[in-house]
């Protein structure tokens, strides 16, 4: 019996999303890129396919798989060497040991991933095709009630974090580990290879350090002034003199400056609440500092997205007010951005997204870990598990945040540093995107050092797509 899991819209859905990471074009959603290519691919064992040709098998997992998959003591997973899943002769730009989430029924042991027949088809014992769809339709998410004081589902509930998987692309390793294979029983086939990108974007959660000056600004006020009176000082003779710069605002400008510089690209998500709360500056966004921003902004050709305050992520009439209240600021439609907080409920915040026309959301990682939350560094169409069917969307996994970096993790400045360049490259091998978010507020203050250390380090990024 096939994974229940698996509904004959999710095994089309997913054939689509492993052939496009593996080298496939892809057009329409009904078509089968495989077969289009003249290959068979076949999610069953051999007795359930045509003999006539080699052909692709994957042994379809137990139907209770996932729910042993969520239940598995930590660091109990199986991985595989490279030489052990590719092709003789075959190598990846990449060198580490491959998970392996669930096992077909046909694996009469855990040692053999993957293998070829006398008749010349490759039987992958390895459910490949169930993980995919596993990770990319962020199933689990809705097995467990585990959520932090934000509501979120935490990095350390997920599978990829309790097994120890979370920094490495999983699914779009599997689909190059398919790509090799293929390429062995069908050398005529020239897959398609995938370009690497660097995706920069800055969430404006705040414009100005002391504005809106209610309730916010006041605090910050009142706290400068005790802890940091020689500061307070030489702002006052500033702003007197007509000299003194908000770094807030100006951090819109350096981020915006240092991407050109570097032949990067950015984009900023501003708000659009208008009313401070909680966990919402407020700003409102017709505001003189805000036009100064969206201003910069388009001055430099960036794109503005939507960064929708912190109580829309499950109230979709909240989430259209704020979308209108921002086109009309900024005079065009928006394509995409990224719920505020990262908090999102998944596939329900992808519906509101998805009904409000939008394009694209770039919401897709951990708080509090950085990492491959859907297992992937590939843009992707996300699947609603819930209504059986794929969503007219697309997802952009983010890979690090700042905040992540310094604040949950506590890293210092070079490990950070560190650990962006070591997941850059890993985007690299798999010939996907690497997204990186670095706030307008992490630039000056407290994050002065870290501000200058992301500065430097985007020359170095943009070295990595030559």
């Amino acid at each position: 019996m096939k994974n229940p899991h698996l509904t004959f819209n999710a095994v089309i859905y997913t054939r689509r999303e492993i052939a496009r990471r593996a080298g496939f074009e892809i057009s329409g959603f009904s078509e089968d890129p495989f077969k289009k290519a003249g290959m068979q691919l076949v999610y069953g064992l051999p007795d359930d396919g045509d003999h006539s040709t080699p052909s692709i098998y994957i042994s379809p997992c137990a139907p209770q798989a996932w729910e042993e998959l969520l239940d598995k003591q930590q660091d109990s997973l199986e991985w595989m060497e490279l030489d052990r899943v590719l092709p003789a002769g075959h190598n990846l730009p990449f060198d580490y040991q491959i998970p392996v989430l669930l096992w077909g029924e046909s694996a009469k042991s855990h040692d053999v991933f993957v293998e070829q027949t006398p008749e010349g088809s490759i039987i992958f014992h390895a459910d490949i095709l169930a993980a995919v769809f596993f990770m990319l339709s962020r199933w689990e998410e809705s097995m467990t009630t585990d959520r932090d004081s934000h509501g979120r589902f935490p990095a350390t509930s997920s599978v990829a974090y309790r097994q120890s998987f979370l920094d490495i692309p999983v699914v779009d390793a599997y689909a190059l580990i398919l790509r090799a294979w293929l390429q062995v029983i069908y050398p005529q086939w020239k897959p398609q290879i995938n370009t690497f990108n660097i995706m920069l974007s800055h969430d404006i959660d705040q414009i100005g350090v002391y504005r809106p000056i209610f309730p916010f600004g006041i605090r910050r006020l009142i706290k400068d002034t005790v802890c940091h009176t020689d500061k307070m000082f030489d702002m006052f003779k500033e702003t007197i003199n007509g000299n003194w710069v908000d770094p807030f605002t100006d951090g819109v400008r350096q981020l915006a400056q240092a991407s050109e510089d570097s032949g990067l690209h950015s984009e900023f998500y501003l708000m659009a609440a208008n009313t401070p709360n909680k966990f919402d500056e407020g700003y409102s966004i017709n505001s003189p500092l805000a036009r100064q921003i969206i201003a910069t902004i388009q001055n430099f050709g960036y794109e503005i997205g939507f960064h929708p305050s912190y109580y829309t992520y499950d109230h979709p009439e909240l989430f259209q007010i704020e979308k209108a209240r921002l086109e009309s600021a900024v005079g065009v439609s928006l394509r995409g951005g990224r719920q505020h907080y990262l908090r999102a409920d998944f596939p329900k915040t992808w519906r509101i997204w998805e009904q409000a026309g939008f394009e694209y959301d770039h919401t897709m990682t951990y708080a509090d870990r950085e990492g491959f939350r859907a297992g992937t560094c590939h843009p992707f169409q996300p699947f609603d598990h819930q209504e059986d069917r794929s969503l007219n969307l697309t997802e952009i996994p983010l890979i690090i945040m700042d905040g992540t970096l310094k604040q949950y993790r506590n890293m210092t400045i070079e490990e950070a540093r560190q650990r962006i360049l070591k997941l850059a490259k890993r985007c690299r091998a798999v010939e996907g995107i690497f997204s990186l978010l670095w706030h307008n507020k992490s630039i000056s203050g407290e994050w002065q050092f870290w501000g200058e250390m992301y500065l430097a380090l985007l020359p170095e990024l943009k070295s990595l797509m030559q």
